[in-house]
C-alpha cells in the first residue's frame, strides 16, 4: 500500500513537471484562442480563471482590510454587483461581448465568490448562503449550456479534418509524449501499476 501510494504520487509530479506549463490554460495553444489564455513565463494560464481568482484574492484581501463588519450600503452594493455579473455572464450573449467586458464579468465573479463568503461571517448568513446557492445554480446551467458550444469552437478550422494533431495541442501532445515516455520507464523499473491518461481540457 505503501509503495503503491509513493508510486501514485511520483506519477503525479512526472505529470505535473511536463504539463504545468499547459494543464490550467484550458483552451487550445493556437491563433483562434489567442485572446483566451495569458502567458506567465513559460505557462499557458486560462485568462478567465486568471481573472476569476484574481478578483476572489481582490475580495478576500479588500474584506480583510475594512474589518469584520460589512455597512448596510456594502451588501446592497455586494448584492447589485453578484445579480449583474449573473445576469450579464448568461451564456446567450457572454460571447458577444468584446473581451474587456468579459474580463471585468470575470473578475466580478471572483469578487461575488469572495462577497458571499466575507457575508457569512459577518452575520449576514441568510443572505450569504442564498448568494452563494444562486451562483452555483447559475455556474451548473452556465457549464451545460457552454457544453454545445464548445463543441463547435473550432468549427471552420482548416487543421479539423487533416487526421494530424493540430497547432492547438501539437504542444501539448509533446509534452504529454514526453511524460508517458518517462512515466513507462518508471514503471517498468518499479514493475508497474496502471498509468493514468494525461488529459487536454478546456474549462475556462
Amino acid at each position: 500500500m505503501h509503495n503503491s501510494l509513493r508510486q501514485r504520487l511520483h506519477i503525479k509530479r512526472l505529470w505535473l513537471g511536463h504539463a504545468w506549463t499547459f494543464n490550467w490554460a484550458h483552451k487550445p495553444l493556437c491563433a483562434r484562442f489567442r485572446e483566451d489564455v495569458v502567458r506567465i513565463g513559460r505557462a499557458y494560464v486560462c485568462r478567465s480563471c486568471l481573472l476569476v481568482y484574481s478578483g476572489l484574492i481582490t475580495g478576500i484581501v479588500l474584506f480583510l482590510a475594512i474589518g469584520a463588519q460589512l455597512s448596510f450600503p456594502a451588501v446592497c452594493m455586494g448584492v447589485t454587483l453578484t445579480a449583474l455579473t449573473v445576469v450579464l455572464s448568461a451564456p446567450v450573449w457572454y460571447k458577444k461581448w468584446p473581451r474587456c467586458v468579459r474580463d471585468i464579468l470575470r473578475f466580478a465573479s471572483g469578487l461575488s465568490i469572495s462577497f458571499c463568503l466575507s457575508l457569512l461571517f459577518t452575520g449576514h448568513v441568510a443572505i450569504g448562503i442564498i448568494g452563494a446557492a444562486l451562483m452555483l445554480a447559475f455556474w451548473k446551467v452556465y457549464f451545460h449550456l457552454r457544453g454545445g458550444r464548445k463543441r463547435q469552437a473550432c468549427d471552420g478550422c482548416e487543421q479539423l479534418d487533416t487526421g494530424r494533431i493540430c497547432a492547438g495541442f501539437a504542444y501539448q501532445a509533446e509534452h504529454i509524449r514526453r511524460y508517458e515516455q518517462a512515466a513507462t520507464d518508471y514503471l517498468l523499473a518499479e514493475g508497474g501499476i496502471s498509468l493514468p491518461a494525461g488529459k487536454l481540457t478546456d474549462k475556462g
